[in-house]
């Protein structure tokens, strides 16, 4: 039997093993210096308290040919128009979309991803015949190369576009449309009810012959729930191109949708991705990670040999040169713990590139 004496040795003993176990890791010095690092967007923690988990990524597809071919063209003549027409759909098929596809899910598979982010999910027509659905297509390449991964999809279809266009004898009709899309691993919870999409306010508008079109934009939002139990409010989007005013208008409202749903999440992390086309602190990215917001752009905060993080673009898909250029896809966050990490990833794959975009990769911690 213990004596009065010895519990109360052995309970003090017990007490400064529970305060040492709680508080040894802890360094103030060390937590005050990596929220001057990562700014209000990460938690003051120490490092190596994580109890959760993500794995996400962001990817624009490429649609396979040049949008801007069309848009800033004069299309009020047929002739024009049939040419402009012929040219995107040649440079569609010299992008070999079915071996992209190949290319694309294993570089995805190989990556151990929970959510992936996609832009610029396009599907082809050519006259009432489908050609192609980037999406459908990709998760047969997947479900090929792993039947045991299973995937939630929720999808946002935008730029439907169906023009049939004769002059002088040549004929050309073609239907398309793109969009995003969300791919979530059957092993994470999607919260019933969080699933949605908007488009901007801002869009561009514009006329082909007597057809009105317009190039589309708008995100996706959901809230999942990683294994361990954390919660995660996602948003996926692609804004427009940054040599029109819409890219920085629709990045404003994105944050202002984003702001508003942050508040109105009562625990848990916040992670926009996407292709926002602008570059670090310009444009919509700009408005997205200003002092005020508190969304960080993660890749400035790791140690990359790449600092620059190019991820964008490639011109010749069978070139192994990748020859990125600038940075216009992105991680943005907020309130996750320090020690995460943002990986760009070229999608080259059996001699041939999945996309024109680098696949960027973020593990992110709560």
């Amino acid at each position: 039997m213990m004596g009065k004496d010895g519990k109360q040795m052995k309970l003090q003993m017990l007490c400064a093993i529970i305060w040492t176990s709680l508080f040894a890791c802890s360094d103030p010095k060390a937590s005050q210096s990596e929220l001057e690092k990562a700014n209000v967007g990460l938690l003051p923690v120490p490092k190596g308290v994580a109890q959760d988990s993500l794995r996400i990524a962001t990817l624009n597809m490429s649609v396979g040919w040049h949008a801007e071919d069309l848009v800033l063209k004069t299309l009020t003549d047929s002739l024009v128009v049939f040419h402009a027409l012929k040219d995107l759909y040649s440079q569609y098929q010299a992008t070999e979309p079915s071996r992209r596809m190949r290319a694309t899910a294993t570089s995805l598979l190989q990556s151990s991803l929970d959510v992936i982010c996609l832009q610029e999910t396009q599907s082809m027509f050519a006259g009432d015949t489908v050609q192609f659905h980037y999406v459908d297509s990709l998760l047969q390449a997947m479900r090929n190369l792993d039947s045991t991964r299973h995937w939630t999809v929720f999808r946002q279809s935008m730029n439907r576009v169906k023009l049939s266009v004769d002059s002088a004898g040549n004929n050309m009709a073609l239907e398309f449309y793109e969009g995003n899309a969300i791919l979530v691993d059957e092993r994470l919870s999607v919260l019933t009810g969080t699933d949605m999409q908007a488009e901007f306010n801002a869009q561009v508008k514009f006329n082909i012959l007597t057809e009105a079109v317009g190039s589309t934009r708008g995100y996706q939002k959901l809230v999942v729930r990683t294994p361990g139990g954390a919660l995660w409010q996602l948003f996926n989007t692609h804004l427009e191109i940054a040599i029109l005013p819409n890219n920085m208008l629709q990045g404003q409202e994105l944050n202002e949708a984003v702001w508003d749903a942050w508040q109105n999440l009562d625990s848990g992390a916040q992670v926009v991705v996407g292709d926002l086309n602008s570059e670090s602190g310009e444009g919509g990215v700009g408005a997205m990670t200003s002092t005020k917001t508190g969304l960080v752009d993660l890749w400035t905060l790791g140690s990359q040999s790449d600092s620059l993080g190019f991820t964008c673009c490639v011109p010749d898909f069978s070139s192994p040169a990748a020859d990125y250029d600038r940075r216009i896809d992105y991680v943005l966050a907020r309130n996750i713990l320090p020690g995460g990490a943002v990986e760009r990833i070229p999608l080259f794959q059996d001699g041939f590139w999945g996309s024109d975009h680098a696949l960027l990769k973020a593990t992110l911690y709560q």
